[in-house]
């Protein structure tokens, strides 16, 4: 937005001088920590170079080469992960359905899955809001710029659904007689496959994914999902230097019998 300096000088957005006379000619400045520079040239109408237009592109270009020069490999893999493991399922699930290789009821877990897992704890340990830090905090600024905050919860959540809650009914039909009966009953075999998938994985996320994240000094959330919160937090195992602690588990703890609960409700209700 156009804005009058001290001076009288017209500006364009925070610290970018456009006036008749700027000058320095062509030097670069720092434009905020994400990496986007400003140039101003000498007989520019506007003072910097090309235009605003090409300023712009070319901030983008700046940025995209920051970004991708930051990010080590744990950090691209993580990122990989992430990315693949939230929007796959979205071109999946539709696709398994229009072909009738899963049941009718799958979508709705799929969607029920993402809201629980959403409000459960995703967006409480992504924006720190009861005795916790937000993620932006507890990450190196290469992730965030990767995976920014805001849509950071909206990923994991598609991931928690897809990848996991989805996944843990696939163990569970392959495991039970590559059948889907055991989610019109409550089966505890099938109950003892969802705990170790979710409760396996999550640890597998923990120990080689969002270890820098989730390391002592950086506390997590309160959470509906997880009501033990940062208070009631003793660290259950260490592995090379990584700690894995309570309130990091909790929520899958809790979540498997609810969901397993929710599924059979949901079918033996389509069943009736």
């Amino acid at each position: 937005m156009r804005a009058l300096d001290r001076g009288g000088q017209p500006t364009w957005g925070p610290g970018l001088h456009v006036g008749k006379g700027a000058s320095n000619g062509g030097r670069a400045q720092a434009f905020g920590a994400a990496g986007v520079y400003k140039t101003r040239c000498k007989g520019s109408s506007v003072g910097v170079c090309g235009g605003l237009d090409e300023w712009k592109e070319g901030s983008v270009r700046t940025t995209l080469g920051a970004m991708q020069d930051a990010l080590t490999f744990e950090q691209a893999r993580l990122v990989f992960v992430v990315y693949t493991s939230a929007l796959v399922p979205i071109v999946l699930v539709p696709w398994l359905r229009s072909r009738q290789r899963i049941p009718s009821w799958i979508p709705a877990v799929y969607v029920g899955s993402f809201v629980v897992c959403a409000l459960g704890w995703e967006l409480w340990f992504t924006y720190g809001w009861w005795a916790g830090d937000p993620v932006n905090v507890r990450r190196a600024a290469a992730l965030n710029a990767w995976i920014p905050m805001n849509i950071n919860w909206l990923l994991n959540s598609l991931a928690d659904a897809g990848a996991i809650c989805l996944g843990g009914i696939y163990w569970v039909w392959r495991f039970r007689g590559r059948s889907y009966a055991a989610f019109s009953h409550w089966d505890w075999g099938a109950f003892g496959i969802l705990l170790v998938w979710f409760l396996g994985q999550n640890i597998g996320v923990e120990m080689f994914l969002y270890h820098d994240q989730l390391a002592e000094g950086k506390p997590l959330s309160w959470a509906p999902l997880v009501p033990t919160g940062p208070w009631i937090n003793p660290t259950l195992f260490q592995f090379n230097g990584r700690t894995i602690t309570l309130q990091g588990q909790i929520a899958w703890v809790v979540m498997t019998p609810l969901f397993y609960g929710a599924v059979i409700a949901y079918v033996r209700r389509r069943q009736a």
